[in-house]
Formats: C-alpha cells, structure tokens, sequence
C-alpha cells in the first residue's frame, strides 16, 4: 500500500507524487490496490489520463491518451 498522499482521485485511480520534494519529481497513476499504472512528468497530464481512462477513451494499460 502507498503511504504517499493521494494528490488526485477519481474512481479506482490514485495520482500520488513520486520522490516529493525533488525538483525533477514524477506523478504516478496506481490503481485501488496500489499498483502503478502510469508516470506521468506533469500532475495536470497525469489526471487528465485518469479523467480519459474514466470516460473509457483509454481502455488498455498505458495506452497513450489523445492529444
């Protein structure tokens, strides 16, 4: 279980930051149960992935989102 605070939220998925605190940091998508989905190097691009995912435009792990 990630002890890391939940940034973002929708459904089943987590953004939480990766190494917090560092300048260079990452955002991950995980799902309920903790696993990783996702990296993302902007929060905004990683809930915008959750967003699509939950409106079904992403149906297959790490697919890329539309741009």
């Amino acid at each position: 279980m990630h002890t890391r605070p939940v940034l973002y939220s929708r459904g089943p998925y987590r953004v939480v930051a990766d190494a917090a605190g560092e300048p260079d940091r990452r955002y991950l998508v995980i799902d309920a149960a903790g696993m990783e989905l996702r990296e993302e190097e902007d929060f905004l691009a990683a809930c915008e992935w959750v967003d699509l995912r939950m409106a079904g435009w992403i149906t297959t792990r790490g697919s890329e989102s539309p741009r």
